[in-house]
């Protein structure tokens, strides 16, 4: 159980290191998913509720990333990480978390096909629900800001520049 405002997990500051090796599933509660001081959603689950996607509840799945990348980019690929956003994870009141040993997880997954594929899947379902959930916020504001620009005085119309697209 966090105490309601707590940071859970963040990447978005430079003490935030790989020194904290654990991944957090949300079992219930509600955990407030922030960028650059700004809200970008909110992650809410029911004790014993159903999950609009298995991996919403994954917080924290940077590190889990890094870890399962480490082989590939000691090759020299690019770090995957360098075009994400950081964000940072804060507990409302009432959550209870579990917390994964993210090197553990690994451990297990290289001995476990079927539990390798289940938390791959898991973490991808839950980046998908994840950007779902930003567009729909996106989306949100741009119809937002173009509904508050209609009753703003429009130039005239010689003065309109037009843009298209091809």
């Amino acid at each position: 159980h966090v105490n309601a405002g707590d940071v859970i997990a963040t990447d978005e500051t430079s003490n935030a290191s790989d020194a904290d090796e654990y991944v957090y599933w949300l079992y219930s509660g509600e955990v407030q998913i922030e960028s650059a001081g700004s809200v970008l959603y909110n992650v809410t689950h029911k004790a014993g509720g159903k999950r609009i996607a298995v991996g919403s509840g994954l917080l924290g799945e940077r590190r889990l990333l890094r870890t399962l990348q480490q082989k590939s980019d000691e090759g020299g690929k690019k770090n995957a990480n360098s075009v994400y956003p950081s964000t940072t994870a804060r507990a409302g009141s009432n959550t209870t978390l579990l917390r994964i040993h993210v090197n553990k997880l690994k451990h297990f997954m290289d001995n476990d096909i079927n539990l390798k594929e289940a938390i791959r899947t898991m973490i991808f379902q839950g980046m998908e629900h994840k950007l779902n959930t930003y567009l729909q916020h996106v989306t949100l504001l741009l119809n937002t800001a173009q509904n508050a620009s209609s009753v703003l005085p429009q130039p005239p119309r010689s003065t309109r520049f037009y843009l298209f697209c091809t």
